[in-house]
């Protein structure tokens, strides 16, 4: 099974949905998580603040370099359902014996302001001057 993504924008609110393939964490042998087939759906709210700040920086004894900073403070909702099985096993006399095998149904439901900060800088960039005629 593939995933399906879904995106959109209503009301200043950018939207993203998944349907997405059984997710598996952790060892066959000793605690296994497995979220079964799952549907998320993410919502960035519009009062989300993002700045991005660009310039060039050039030093003594290195190339000039482009750098790019973006911060962001987000503010999402999130919403997760599936369904989870946890299996708890134990490897003995080199065999693994199943202890605790427990199913559930999974539904998160959060919302979160996350900050998040970037920096990009784009190297082996050549500046070059060029005739610029007057007036």
């Amino acid at each position: 099974m593939d995933s399906n993504y879904i995106f959109s924008i209503r009301n200043g609110d950018m939207h993203l949905s998944t349907t997405s393939p059984p997710l598996h964490l952790g060892t066959s042998c000793g605690l296994n998580f497995v979220l079964g087939s799952n549907q998320m759906s993410l919502r960035l709210r519009r009062t989300s603040q993002i700045s991005v700040t660009k310039g060039i920086t050039y030093g003594t004894g290195r190339k000039p370099s482009l750098d790019i900073i973006a911060s962001a403070w987000l503010d999402s909702d999130l919403n997760l359902a599936g369904r989870g099985t946890i299996n708890l096993s134990k490897n003995f006399i080199a065999k693994c014996y199943n202890k605790v095998k427990q199913k559930a149904d999974v539904h998160i439901i959060a919302r979160a302001k996350t900050y998040v900060s970037m920096k990009v800088s784009v190297t082996d960039v050549s500046i070059q001057s060029r005739p610029v005629e007057s007036d």
